[in-house]
């Protein structure tokens, strides 16, 4: 099984850039940012556990997979 995904997505107009998200990645992948906000600060961190999205009180933050089937 081969996996593919994007990084979360997040929606700027819902996020209040809280930081709860950039606390608990337990891969510090994002970060809030003075100037840009909620950001993917080291991206090739980002294992896709989900835990952005379930934590954002605003659900400003969502997580789209797509699995492709087949051989790697």
């Amino acid at each position: 099984m081969t996996k593919i995904w994007t990084l979360p997505e997040v929606d700027p107009k819902k996020c209040t850039a809280c930081g709860l998200c950039a606390e608990r990645c337990p891969e510090h992948a994002l970060d809030v940012l003075p100037e840009q906000g909620l950001t993917f600060t080291r991206p090739e961190n980002c294992t896709y556990c989900t835990a952005c999205e379930d934590l954002c009180p605003e659900h400003a933050i969502r997580c789209g997979l797509e699995i492709v089937w087949g051989t790697a």
